[in-house]
Protein backbone atom coordinates (compact mmCIF):
# COMPACT_ATOMS: atom_id res chain seq x y z
CA UNK A 1 0.00 0.00 0.00
CA UNK A 2 1.37 3.54 -0.85
CA UNK A 3 1.86 5.98 1.69
CA UNK A 4 0.62 9.21 1.99
CA UNK A 5 2.82 11.59 2.61
CA UNK A 6 0.69 14.99 2.43
CA UNK A 7 -2.17 13.24 5.22
CA UNK A 8 -2.36 14.69 8.95
CA UNK A 9 -3.40 13.61 11.98
CA UNK A 10 -6.59 15.64 13.89
CA UNK A 11 -3.47 18.29 15.19
CA UNK A 12 -2.84 18.95 11.57
CA UNK A 13 0.46 17.52 11.88
CA UNK A 14 1.70 14.61 9.20
CA UNK A 15 3.93 11.71 10.35
CA UNK A 16 6.98 13.27 9.60
CA UNK A 17 6.32 15.84 11.64
CA UNK A 18 7.13 13.58 15.44
CA UNK A 19 10.36 12.32 16.21
CA UNK A 20 11.05 8.93 15.76
CA UNK A 21 12.55 6.77 17.92
CA UNK A 22 15.08 4.04 16.22
CA UNK A 23 14.25 0.21 16.67
CA UNK A 24 16.63 -2.54 17.31
CA UNK A 25 16.11 -6.31 18.22
CA UNK A 26 18.37 -8.20 21.11
CA UNK A 27 18.49 -12.00 21.42
CA UNK A 28 19.10 -13.87 24.27
CA UNK A 29 20.28 -17.57 23.13
CA UNK A 30 19.97 -19.61 26.05
CA UNK A 31 21.87 -23.22 25.83
CA UNK A 32 22.76 -26.01 28.33
CA UNK A 33 26.95 -26.66 28.25
CA UNK A 34 28.62 -28.27 30.75
CA UNK A 35 26.24 -29.26 32.89
CA UNK A 36 24.60 -25.46 33.39
CA UNK A 37 22.46 -23.24 32.06
CA UNK A 38 24.72 -20.59 29.69
CA UNK A 39 23.65 -17.46 27.12
CA UNK A 40 25.80 -16.64 23.74
CA UNK A 41 27.05 -13.60 24.09
CA UNK A 42 28.90 -11.45 21.20
CA UNK A 43 31.78 -9.53 21.39
CA UNK A 44 31.32 -6.21 20.84
CA UNK A 45 31.56 -2.32 22.36
CA UNK A 46 29.84 -0.39 24.90
CA UNK A 47 28.23 3.15 24.24
CA UNK A 48 31.92 4.68 25.01
CA UNK A 49 33.40 2.47 22.73
CA UNK A 50 35.11 0.09 25.30
CA UNK A 51 35.10 -3.40 24.56
CA UNK A 52 32.17 -5.18 26.03
CA UNK A 53 30.46 -8.53 25.96
CA UNK A 54 27.16 -8.33 24.92
CA UNK A 55 23.61 -9.73 23.18
CA UNK A 56 23.78 -10.10 19.47
CA UNK A 57 21.24 -7.52 18.39
CA UNK A 58 21.08 -5.18 15.72
CA UNK A 59 18.91 -1.72 13.99
CA UNK A 60 15.69 -2.75 12.24
CA UNK A 61 16.17 -1.75 8.59
CA UNK A 62 13.61 0.03 6.39
CA UNK A 63 11.17 -2.66 4.52
CA UNK A 64 11.94 -5.61 7.37
CA UNK A 65 9.77 -7.09 9.72
CA UNK A 66 10.93 -7.85 13.19
CA UNK A 67 11.53 -11.61 12.71
CA UNK A 68 13.13 -10.81 9.40
CA UNK A 69 15.82 -8.63 11.40
CA UNK A 70 16.43 -11.21 14.05
CA UNK A 71 16.65 -14.01 11.57
CA UNK A 72 19.99 -11.55 9.61
CA UNK A 73 21.62 -10.46 13.25
CA UNK A 74 21.62 -14.67 14.07
CA UNK A 75 23.00 -15.12 10.83
CA UNK A 76 25.22 -12.63 10.46
CA UNK A 77 26.69 -11.92 13.93
CA UNK A 78 26.08 -15.56 15.24
CA UNK A 79 26.82 -17.62 12.22
CA UNK A 80 23.53 -19.21 13.09
CA UNK A 81 20.54 -19.93 10.46
CA UNK A 82 16.94 -21.73 10.43
CA UNK A 83 16.31 -20.63 14.46
CA UNK A 84 12.75 -18.63 15.11
CA UNK A 85 13.05 -16.91 18.79
CA UNK A 86 10.70 -16.02 20.63
CA UNK A 87 9.03 -12.28 21.43
CA UNK A 88 9.90 -11.51 25.13
CA UNK A 89 8.87 -7.77 25.72
CA UNK A 90 9.60 -4.41 24.36
CA UNK A 91 12.08 -1.99 26.31
CA UNK A 92 11.22 1.05 25.72
CA UNK A 93 13.35 3.00 28.54
CA UNK A 94 14.28 5.96 26.56
CA UNK A 95 17.08 6.58 28.73
CA UNK A 96 18.22 2.88 27.80
CA UNK A 97 20.65 3.83 25.27
CA UNK A 98 23.26 6.40 25.81
CA UNK A 99 23.91 6.83 21.85
CA UNK A 100 19.78 8.02 21.44
CA UNK A 101 16.72 7.39 21.36
CA UNK A 102 16.65 3.33 20.52
CA UNK A 103 13.73 1.28 21.64
CA UNK A 104 14.37 -2.93 21.73
CA UNK A 105 12.09 -5.54 21.00
CA UNK A 106 13.64 -8.78 23.10
CA UNK A 107 13.65 -11.93 21.67
CA UNK A 108 14.78 -15.23 23.35
CA UNK A 109 15.41 -18.76 21.67
CA UNK A 110 16.69 -22.34 23.29
CA UNK A 111 19.06 -24.56 21.20
CA UNK A 112 21.31 -27.79 22.01
CA UNK A 113 24.57 -26.85 22.73
CA UNK A 114 25.88 -29.12 19.97
CA UNK A 115 24.36 -27.00 17.02
CA UNK A 116 26.27 -23.53 18.09
CA UNK A 117 29.60 -23.21 16.49
CA UNK A 118 31.84 -20.65 18.53
CA UNK A 119 33.69 -18.37 16.58
CA UNK A 120 36.41 -16.01 18.66
CA UNK A 121 33.83 -13.33 19.12
CA UNK A 122 31.43 -15.86 20.58
CA UNK A 123 31.09 -17.35 24.02
CA UNK A 124 28.99 -18.92 26.13
CA UNK A 125 28.89 -17.76 29.72
CA UNK A 126 26.48 -18.40 32.47
CA UNK A 127 23.34 -17.46 32.21
CA UNK A 128 22.89 -16.77 36.35
CA UNK A 129 24.59 -13.50 38.12
CA UNK A 130 24.62 -10.39 36.88
CA UNK A 131 27.56 -9.59 33.71
CA UNK A 132 27.12 -5.74 33.74
CA UNK A 133 26.26 -6.14 30.06
CA UNK A 134 25.88 -2.76 28.19
CA UNK A 135 22.01 -0.97 27.90
CA UNK A 136 19.66 -3.58 29.34
CA UNK A 137 21.08 -6.55 28.04
CA UNK A 138 21.01 -7.69 31.91
CA UNK A 139 17.46 -7.33 32.10
CA UNK A 140 16.56 -9.04 29.13
CA UNK A 141 18.22 -12.38 29.74
CA UNK A 142 16.97 -12.31 33.40
CA UNK A 143 13.20 -12.12 31.98
CA UNK A 144 14.72 -14.63 28.89
CA UNK A 145 15.93 -17.31 32.00
CA UNK A 146 13.41 -16.75 34.17
CA UNK A 147 10.46 -17.79 31.29
CA UNK A 148 12.50 -20.84 30.08
CA UNK A 149 13.13 -21.79 34.23
CA UNK A 150 9.26 -21.64 34.37
CA UNK A 151 9.01 -24.12 31.06
CA UNK A 152 11.00 -26.48 32.73
CA UNK A 153 9.46 -26.99 36.28
CA UNK A 154 6.93 -29.61 35.38
CA UNK A 155 7.37 -30.64 31.85
CA UNK A 156 9.93 -32.61 29.87
CA UNK A 157 12.54 -30.73 28.26
CA UNK A 158 9.87 -28.67 26.52
CA UNK A 159 12.58 -26.87 24.49
CA UNK A 160 14.23 -29.37 22.97
CA UNK A 161 17.64 -29.52 24.43
CA UNK A 162 18.17 -33.24 24.42
CA UNK A 163 17.05 -35.12 21.69
CA UNK A 164 13.92 -37.05 20.76
CA UNK A 165 14.88 -39.71 22.77
CA UNK A 166 16.67 -39.94 26.32
CA UNK A 167 17.71 -41.22 29.90
CA UNK A 168 15.57 -39.88 32.48
CA UNK A 169 19.17 -39.40 34.26
CA UNK A 170 20.11 -37.08 31.03
CA UNK A 171 16.75 -35.41 31.36
CA UNK A 172 16.87 -34.37 35.33
CA UNK A 173 20.73 -33.09 34.50
CA UNK A 174 19.56 -30.84 31.80
CA UNK A 175 16.39 -29.63 34.62
CA UNK A 176 18.75 -29.07 37.23
CA UNK A 177 20.99 -26.46 34.75
CA UNK A 178 18.41 -24.71 33.31
CA UNK A 179 16.57 -24.42 37.15
CA UNK A 180 19.50 -24.10 39.03
CA UNK A 181 18.77 -26.33 41.65
CA UNK A 182 19.17 -29.83 41.93
CA UNK A 183 16.38 -32.50 42.14
CA UNK A 184 15.79 -35.40 44.71
CA UNK A 185 16.17 -38.41 41.95
CA UNK A 186 13.00 -40.08 42.87
CA UNK A 187 11.14 -37.28 43.24
CA UNK A 188 11.80 -36.00 39.95
CA UNK A 189 10.91 -39.13 38.25
CA UNK A 190 7.79 -39.47 39.82
CA UNK A 191 7.15 -35.64 38.15
CA UNK A 192 8.51 -36.42 34.86
CA UNK A 193 6.95 -39.92 34.85
CA UNK A 194 3.35 -39.17 33.32
CA UNK A 195 4.68 -37.22 30.78
CA UNK A 196 6.84 -39.58 28.90
CA UNK A 197 6.78 -42.83 26.96
CA UNK A 198 9.52 -45.74 27.18
CA UNK A 199 10.87 -46.76 23.89
CA UNK A 200 12.94 -49.72 22.57
CA UNK A 201 16.98 -50.14 23.62
CA UNK A 202 18.87 -49.22 26.72
CA UNK A 203 21.66 -46.15 27.04
CA UNK A 204 24.41 -47.93 27.69
CA UNK A 205 27.11 -45.44 27.76
CA UNK A 206 27.03 -44.68 31.33
CA UNK A 207 28.82 -46.78 34.07
CA UNK A 208 26.12 -48.24 35.64
CA UNK A 209 23.64 -51.22 34.16
CA UNK A 210 21.95 -49.95 31.23
CA UNK A 211 19.30 -47.16 31.63
CA UNK A 212 15.72 -46.77 29.90
CA UNK A 213 15.20 -44.81 27.01
CA UNK A 214 11.88 -42.50 26.69
CA UNK A 215 10.40 -39.84 24.81
CA UNK A 216 7.98 -37.26 25.29
CA UNK A 217 4.40 -38.57 25.68
CA UNK A 218 3.28 -35.33 22.82
CA UNK A 219 5.93 -36.28 20.57
CA UNK A 220 5.54 -38.52 17.57
CA UNK A 221 7.16 -41.74 18.07
CA UNK A 222 10.33 -42.51 16.76
CA UNK A 223 11.67 -45.29 14.64
CA UNK A 224 14.21 -47.25 16.53
CA UNK A 225 16.17 -50.74 16.19
CA UNK A 226 16.87 -52.52 19.02
CA UNK A 227 19.43 -54.21 18.17
CA UNK A 228 21.20 -53.61 14.85
CA UNK A 229 20.51 -56.15 12.39
CA UNK A 230 23.25 -58.16 10.92
CA UNK A 231 23.41 -56.49 7.62
CA UNK A 232 24.41 -52.85 9.47
CA UNK A 233 27.25 -50.72 9.70
CA UNK A 234 30.50 -52.38 9.72
CA UNK A 235 33.49 -51.70 12.32
CA UNK A 236 35.50 -49.35 10.13
CA UNK A 237 32.12 -46.88 8.77
CA UNK A 238 31.26 -46.70 12.69
CA UNK A 239 34.61 -44.89 13.52
CA UNK A 240 34.85 -43.33 10.26
CA UNK A 241 31.41 -41.23 10.83
CA UNK A 242 33.37 -40.65 14.68
CA UNK A 243 36.49 -39.32 13.14
CA UNK A 244 34.39 -37.25 11.20
CA UNK A 245 32.49 -36.05 13.82
CA UNK A 246 35.14 -35.27 16.08
CA UNK A 247 37.12 -33.52 13.19
CA UNK A 248 33.98 -30.77 13.28
CA UNK A 249 33.27 -30.85 16.89
CA UNK A 250 34.70 -28.95 19.73
CA UNK A 251 33.31 -30.59 22.43
CA UNK A 252 32.66 -34.55 20.98
CA UNK A 253 30.13 -35.36 23.26
CA UNK A 254 27.55 -37.91 22.73
CA UNK A 255 25.11 -35.23 22.53
CA UNK A 256 26.71 -33.57 19.97
CA UNK A 257 26.97 -36.34 18.10
CA UNK A 258 23.60 -37.57 18.40
CA UNK A 259 22.68 -33.87 16.80
CA UNK A 260 25.07 -34.03 13.89
CA UNK A 261 24.65 -37.51 12.94
CA UNK A 262 20.38 -36.85 12.61
CA UNK A 263 21.68 -33.58 10.54
CA UNK A 264 24.16 -35.10 8.35
CA UNK A 265 22.37 -38.38 7.78
CA UNK A 266 25.10 -40.78 9.52
CA UNK A 267 24.71 -43.60 11.50
CA UNK A 268 22.53 -42.71 15.06
CA UNK A 269 24.64 -42.64 18.27
CA UNK A 270 23.12 -45.73 19.67
CA UNK A 271 24.33 -47.45 16.11
CA UNK A 272 27.77 -46.49 17.22
CA UNK A 273 27.65 -47.56 20.83
CA UNK A 274 26.08 -50.87 20.81
CA UNK A 275 28.52 -51.86 18.49
CA UNK A 276 31.86 -50.28 20.08
CA UNK A 277 31.04 -49.55 23.32
CA UNK A 278 31.86 -53.40 24.93
CA UNK A 279 35.31 -52.94 22.66
CA UNK A 280 36.56 -49.82 23.32
CA UNK A 281 34.80 -48.76 26.79
CA UNK A 282 32.13 -46.37 26.15
CA UNK A 283 32.13 -42.75 24.42
CA UNK A 284 35.45 -41.70 25.71
CA UNK A 285 37.44 -44.76 24.18
CA UNK A 286 34.96 -45.04 21.16
CA UNK A 287 36.10 -41.20 20.54
CA UNK A 288 39.87 -42.26 21.48
CA UNK A 289 39.82 -45.05 18.75
CA UNK A 290 38.45 -42.39 15.95
CA UNK A 291 41.16 -40.11 16.68
CA UNK A 292 43.63 -42.93 15.96
CA UNK A 293 41.88 -43.94 12.81
CA UNK A 294 42.01 -40.27 11.44
CA UNK A 295 44.00 -39.32 9.07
Amino acid sequence: MARDSTARDASGRRLEDYPHPSVAVDVALLTVADDALRVLQLRGTDPSGRPAWLLPGGFVHPGERLAETVRRVLHDKCGLDGLEPDQLKVFDDPGRDPRGWVMSVAHAVTVPSASLSLRRDLRLAPAAGGHRMPYDHDAILELARARLVARYTDRPDPDGLLGPVFTVRDLQRVHEAVVGQAWHKDAFRRLMEPHLVPVPGKDRSGKGPPAQLYRRSDDAAPVLLDEPPPSGYTEGELLQAVADFVAEAERPTVEGYRQWARQSGQPSDAWVRRRLSDKYGGWPGIVDAARSDEP
